[in-house]
């Protein structure tokens, strides 16, 4: 059904943390036309905000099957390194924000997508790089049919899911097993035991009471990772 293709390659990690490695994934798709997307790391993404677009969002989440949060995080960090630390973390758990380019006859595309969750949802808005900086009261644009028209940016974003479904579905963790939080509507979600899981409490003592449950037995680990990310974070910055 696709061509995909995905690379690292060694960048300037500044805010996102370091050594960092920029992911990439090329896609070839039946009907649309090659783009790839690279990751945009926090101070990249601030540089380009004065000169985004936002386009409208359809009613494209309510009708596909909802996606696993644990899976989806698994797979994005490993095509596109470390999650963002940039998101409400009472309502989100992660955020990959990504440049996409695509050639269209003569044209070259460029839009800025974001995978991030929301509530226990993941989403993927999507942003035009304008050539000059929009009005300052800019609000959503319509999709523009020569560019991008709103069958082209859901068959993307179909595209995108599939492929971190799958990648989420055929791999475990590299890093071992973890979990993470939604706080806002009781979810926890991860890896353990061999198995994937995703689970919304029914009220906040039952989250509360899991939270510490995965605590226990999870935090030392994720407490080793992140403990070697600052390692090698001091190290690259120290020039070693």
């Amino acid at each position: 059904m696709l061509d995909a293709a995905s690379e690292r390659s060694p960048v300037d990690s500044r805010s996102s943390g370091s050594p960092a490695l920029r992911g990439r994934l090329d896609l070839n798709l039946p009907g649309l036309f090659p783009f790839r997307l690279s990751r945009l790391f926090d101070h990249e993404l601030s540089a380009l905000l004065h000169w985004l677009q936002p386009i409208e969002e359809s009613n494209y989440y309510f009708f596909r099957p909802p996606r696993n949060l644990a899976r989806t995080f698994s797979a994005a960090e490993r095509l596109f390194g470390r999650t963002s630390q940039r998101f409400d973390d009472h309502k989100c758990s992660f955020s990959f924000p990504l440049l996409m380019t695509a050639r269209r006859g003569d044209c070259e595309l460029r839009y800025v997508m974001k995978v991030f969750d929301l509530r226990g949802v993941v989403n993927v808005p999507l942003a035009r790089v304008q050539e000059e900086p929009p009005p300052a009261l800019r609000g959503y644009r319509a999709p523009v049919e020569r560019e991008l028209s709103r069958r082209d940016i859901d068959g993307i974003t179909d595209v995108l899911l599939d492929v971190l479904h799958d990648v989420g579905d055929r791999r475990t963790p590299p890093d071992g097993p973890f979990y993470r939080t939604v706080p806002a509507q009781c979810i926890v979600y991860g890896f353990h035991g061999g198995s994937w899981f995703q689970e919304e409490l029914e009220d906040q003592d039952a989250y509360d009471r899991r939270v510490a449950e995965l605590a226990v037995e999870l935090d030392p680990i994720q407490l080793q990772r992140e403990r070697q990310h600052v390692d090698g974070l001091l190290a690259d910055v120290d020039g070693r």
